[in-house]
């Protein structure tokens, strides 16, 4: 009854117990964290208020990014990401945010849809004054590989792209963590694999610029046909393990 005492967890009952997880809690109630719960979640968009606050870069022949409510996972709206059929290829979106101490952190992305021939890219850019840290993940469809960018400013092929599901029925979970202090990766997840990026340093580069945090998502076709994805949510955590 509303208003009344809860006690649930004192009752003796074959289907009631209390909850000592409240991972396990989030779970039941249809987290959006789908395979790795670590870490304190601090900021997420699910796009159910639309796209007035991310900025979108286009280039090509047909190319969109748009809301959709095609193969919903849990959100009212997905973002459905069109790459051009001609020039660079390209459909991206970006959202800055303010201030936030991210030491050990990270990212996370649900996506679906990936074309046979595309470029998948996500990547987190931290603004500490007086430096540009990034967090950038690669899917190469092409290639069938995955990489992240390292210290030297370029991709390193970590895995291979097996572990992500293709069809655009089953939505794909893409979590990556680093380390602001030691400025390098820590873990990377696609789904329910783990990737040991631990060796791998963020690129940095000085910049005399504002401290904020960059979150941009991009696809890029490397075909002739429009090719597309779509986004379900992204996240940002902090505290990692």
């Amino acid at each position: 009854m509303p208003d009344s005492p809860d006690y649930q967890k004192y009752l003796p009952n074959s289907v009631r117990f209390s909850l000592q997880d409240m991972g396990e809690l989030a779970a039941r109630l249809g987290s959006i964290v789908t395979y790795d719960r670590r870490g304190e979640l601090i900021w997420y968009d699910d796009f159910r208020y639309g796209l007035g606050c991310w900025t979108i870069s286009l280039a090509g022949t047909g190319a969109d990014v748009s809301l959709s409510t095609d193969g919903l996972s849990v959100a009212p709206y997905c973002v459905k990401l069109t790459a051009g059929s001609s020039g660079t290829r390209l459909a991206r979106m970006n959202r800055e945010l303010g201030v936030i101490e991210l030491d050990r952190a990270g990212a996370e992305f649900s996506f679906t849809q990936i074309a046979p021939s595309t470029i998948v890219e996500f990547e987190i850019v931290v603004c500490l004054k007086p430096f540009l840290h990034y967090i950038s993940v690669n899917l190469d469809v092409t290639d069938n590989k995955i990489y992240v960018r390292n210290a030297a400013n370029v991709f390193e092929e970590v895995a291979v792209l097996s572990d992500v599901y293709k069809n655009g029925n089953i939505v794909n979970s893409l979590k990556v963590v680093w380390d602001i202090s030691d400025n390098t990766y820590i873990r990377l997840l696609i789904n329910r694999f783990a990737i040991d990026v631990s060796a791998i340093g963020l690129y940095t580069i000085a910049a005399g610029i504002t401290n904020s945090i960059n979150v941009q998502m991009s696809l890029r076709g490397e075909g002739g046909p429009n090719e597309n994805m779509r986004i379900y949510h992204s996240i940002l955590t902090s505290n990692e393990p």
